[in-house]
C-alpha cells in the first residue's frame, strides 16, 4: 500500500482529489495608452503692408480781388462819401486780411500797382501712430476621440477529443461545461 501512496504523491493529489502539482499561464492584453506630442500644425506670418487710399478733404482758402469804386472829384459816391483807397483803409476793411497783398502807390499819377495774393492748399504727409497690434499665441484645449484595435489573450481548455471544456474572457468564464 505504501506503493499506492507514493503513486498518489507523484500525481500531486490530496485527499480531496484536487491536483496541486500543475502549471500556470499568464494572460496578457494590450491597453491603449494615449498621450500627446507637440507637432507643427502650421505657420502664420504677421507683416505690415502699405495700401493706398484716396482721401478727399475740404479746406477753406482765401484770395484777394480788386474792387473798383468810382467817385466824383469831391469823394462822393451817390450820397455817401467814398472810402479812400489807401493801404491803411484796405487793411482796415479786411481786404488784406493777412494774405500779404500790398498796395503800391505809383511814382506818377498815371499808374497804380496792386499786388494780389491767394491761399493755395499745400498737402504734406505726416506719419502718425493709429493702432498697435499685439500678436500672441493662445493655447486652446479640446478633446478628441481616439480609438485603436487591441489584442488580448484568452484561455481555452480543450480535451483530447477537441471539445472546449472552458473558454475565458476578460469578464470571467464562458462556456463552462
Amino acid at each position: 500500500m505504501a506503493h499506492e501512496h507514493d503513486r498518489t504523491d507523484n500525481l500531486g493529489l490530496t485527499d480531496d482529489g484536487i491536483t496541486h502539482d500543475g502549471g500556470s499561464l499568464t494572460v496578457h492584453e494590450e491597453h491603449l495608452r494615449v498621450g500627446t506630442e507637440r507637432v507643427v500644425s502650421g505657420r502664420v506670418r504677421v507683416r505690415k503692408r502699405i495700401v493706398e487710399e484716396e482721401r478727399t478733404l475740404q479746406v477753406t482758402v482765401r484770395r484777394e480781388e480788386i474792387e473798383i469804386i468810382e467817385e466824383d472829384a469831391d469823394g462822393v459816391v451817390g450820397d455817401t462819401p467814398a472810402p479812400t483807397a489807401t493801404a491803411d483803409s484796405a487793411e482796415g476793411r479786411g481786404e488784406r486780411g493777412g494774405l500779404g497783398g500790398d498796395i503800391i502807390d505809383a511814382q506818377d499819377d498815371d499808374t497804380l500797382e496792386i499786388v494780389l495774393s491767394e491761399e493755395r492748399p499745400v498737402v504734406t504727409m505726416e506719419v502718425v501712430p493709429v493702432e498697435r497690434v499685439i500678436v500672441r499665441k493662445v493655447r486652446k484645449t479640446g478633446t478628441q476621440i481616439v480609438s485603436g484595435e487591441v489584442q488580448r489573450e484568452v484561455v481555452e481548455v480543450i480535451d483530447e477529443s477537441g471539445t472546449a471544456i472552458r473558454d475565458t474572457d476578460r469578464d470571467g468564464d464562458r462556456g463552462v461545461r
